[in-house]
């Protein structure tokens, strides 16, 4: 029979007959940790979450796709998030027991050609804000501020409690809702004066969805028009994508050269199914502040019970 190596600890803590944590290193029949893993009892043992087809060109030609390495786990906000190496996306948890995988690329548009698109990340948090690096970045890498954290909000209606507010709060667990999924629905959000933008964030969410969209679906696909203005009167097109096919439910944009505007309006065109939902419209960018000054006179102080060098 067939054996796989699992991490199990000698520890075992338990709750109303339910094993909480249960972790060390031994062997296991590959049968018997399958099912072990389909019940999800444990917090590890180990994390039982996908990982996806490696970009890297000699993995193909040595006849192997799936591949990851180099995880790294994280506190935001009360949620958990993990990322590793090439995965084209991060995981997300409320409860570090179920993840859900989010879409994403992170290298810079003077980076593309690169395979290494997330190699031996490093996250940490400046401020209010997470912030990502890994080791294909180079000194070209620059660190842009969320321009419009719980910032004002306009929309073209609301479905009951899903207010506005919910779409810039930075939590992915809330989100706005449109009345209807028409053509024309839209929202935009105030950055409060005119700033420099570099990316703009668009994550859909769900309400109302039809249950045959459940799952995995064919010809699913958004469609939608970006709106940049300082006035707030004479609009400009920031991007249409009223002829996307593809299915992007959590979408990036990089802008090829920085724009200065103050009102960001997203407007929908097309919904593969239940009403217009937006969990998050990030506009990224330079807030323009003050850069901080040199640090000066800098000096380390140490105990004889702590000589360590610094």
């Amino acid at each position: 029979m067939l054996s796989t190596l699992v991490f199990q600890f000698n520890i075992v803590a338990a709750l109303r007959s339910k094993v909480l944590l249960q972790c060390g290193i031994g062997w296991m029949a590959a049968g018997y940790y399958a099912q072990a893993q389909y019940k999800q009892q444990t917090y590890c043992n180990p994390f039982n979450i996908d990982y996806g087809y490696t970009p890297i060109p000699n993995f193909s030609e040595w006849g192997g796709h799936r591949a990851t390495a180099d995880p790294v786990i994280l506190t935001y906000k009360g949620d958990y998030y993990l990322f590793s190496t090439n995965q084209w996306g991060y995981w997300w948890s409320s409860d570090i027991l179920n993840w859900k995988f989010i879409s994403k690329k992170f290298l810079r548009l003077w980076n593309r050609g690169i395979y290494d698109e997330l190699c031996a990340p490093v996250v940490g948090i400046i401020g209010n804000t997470m912030v990502l690096f890994g080791s294909t970045y180079t000194r070209n890498f620059t660190i842009w501020m969320l321009l419009n954290y719980k910032k004002p909000v306009i929309v073209s209606s609301t479905l009951a409690s899903y207010y506005a507010n919910k779409s810039v709060d930075e939590n992915m667990k809330t989100y706005w809702s449109a009345a209807s999924s028409n053509k024309g629905e839209f929202i935009q959000t105030d950055l409060g004066s005119v700033l420099t933008l570099n990316g703009v964030q668009i994550n859909y969410a769900d309400q109302d969805v039809d249950s045959s969209y459940l799952g995995k679906s064919l010809g699913v696909f958004y469609q939608y028009k970006l709106y940049y203005t300082i006035d707030g009167k004479n609009w400009n097109s920031l991007t249409d994508k009223s002829n996307n096919k593809m299915d992007v439910p959590h979408e990036y944009l990089e802008l090829g050269k920085p724009l200065q505007a103050r009102f960001v309006k997203l407007e929908n065109v097309h919904m593969p199914t239940g009403k217009f939902v937006i969990s998050g419209l990030l506009i990224f960018g330079n807030g323009g502040g003050i850069k901080p000054t040199v640090v000066e006179n800098f000096i380390v102080l140490r105990t004889e019970k702590d000589k360590q060098s610094a």
